[in-house]
């Protein structure tokens, strides 16, 4: 609860970054924005954690729900870089890709020739009002090969590669990861061109296993629960 207590405070403090400098026809919409902010963070607040006795697991258990080693990615820029830090040389472009960048994004494209919006080719940054990234993602020809996304408060939120074949039609790829604000694994799912293909796990916030579900080409194959572990992984 306290982490996810921390992102909306975050994604508070990004709203009133936005607010301050938005011109005035996005006045209206920032505002209920952050009004319905506030009233979850008092929800929030009116919350009383319930406590759980730990979950005890068998070994079979264990080795079900053990959580893998994320899908490297072949990322040469910090989880913990500022927009502020940034130097077009950083992102490395590739040819024929040039710096195309705006208040919140930086990033390698291929120019369009005015007639249309450039291809991205290479690195693209996108970053918090706050300054923190938001996400790190690598194209090939507007083609995205992998991409790490990232909560306001700073920490992973997810990554995994991907094998689009067509611009804006994201195919995840292998490994998927994502995880709470505080750091834990929360989900792993295997991917297969776009569709889950292999184990599909998910944790509580604190780490507490949930399920675990056999894809196989997108259609769940075998479901495994805490407590009732058959099959291994």
């Amino acid at each position: 609860m306290l982490n996810q207590i921390d992102e909306l405070q975050a994604a508070l403090a990004d709203l009133q970054t936005m607010l301050d400098d938005a011109p005035q026809d996005m006045r209206a919409s920032l505002e209920q924005q952050i009004a319905a902010v506030h009233q979850t963070l008092r929800l929030a607040a009116s919350v009383v954690p319930v406590e759980r006795a730990p979950l005890e697991l068998t070994q079979d258990e264990l080795q079900c729900f053990a959580v893998r080693v994320p899908a490297p990615l072949p990322q040469w820029l910090p989880d913990n870089l500022r927009r502020d830090a940034v130097s077009p040389d950083m992102l490395r472009c590739p040819e024929p890709s040039t710096i195309y960048e705006s208040e919140h994004t930086l990033g390698c494209a291929i120019s369009s020739d005015g007639r249309g919006i450039p291809s991205p080719h290479g690195l693209t940054l996108g970053f918090h009002p706050c300054g923190g990234l938001a996400y790190q993602r690598f194209y090939d020809h507007g083609l995205l090969r992998w991409s790490i996304e990232y909560y306001t408060t700073g920490g992973r939120e997810s990554a995994g590669h991907y094998c689009d074949r067509e611009p804006k039609a994201h195919l995840e790829e292998g490994l998927q990861t994502r995880w709470a604000p505080g750091g834990q694994v929360i989900a792993q799912t295997d991917y297969q061109n776009g569709v889950r293909h292999g184990w599909s796990l998910l944790w509580e916030d604190d780490g507490t296993p949930i399920s675990a579900t056999m894809y196989r080409h997108g259609t769940p194959d075998n479901a495994v629960l805490p407590g009732a572990v058959n099959t291994e992984r």
